[in-house]
């Protein structure tokens, strides 16, 4: 797992898929969205390290626009699930 700067300020979390050190996941961590540009550039350098694929965490609708720009495409459409601790709870935000 390694941790890098892209773009202006941008910081991703690079990883292996499941320990298949050719499937990279890509998770922003810190700093704006990135860009079509900075994610292009990301992916070159992990092409040029092996990787053959590449996943993103969840990605709200605005944050998946940089990457569907880059070529990206849904793979899985997942639920947020919400249960409170305490009977009576409040509703999830």
């Amino acid at each position: 797992m390694e941790y890098r700067r892209i773009g202006s300020g941008t910081t991703v979390r690079i990883s292996p898929w499941r320990g298949d050190v050719s499937t990279a996941q890509v998770v922003t961590v810190g700093g704006p969205a990135p860009d079509e540009a900075m994610v292009l550039d990301l992916l070159q350098l992990l092409g040029r390290r092996g990787v053959t694929t590449v996943l993103t965490a969840a990605l709200s609708p605005e944050d998946q626009c940089p990457f569907s720009a880059a070529g990206f495409t849904a793979l899985e459409h997942l639920a947020l699930m919400h249960r409170s601790l305490h009977p009576g709870g409040p509703a999830p935000p």
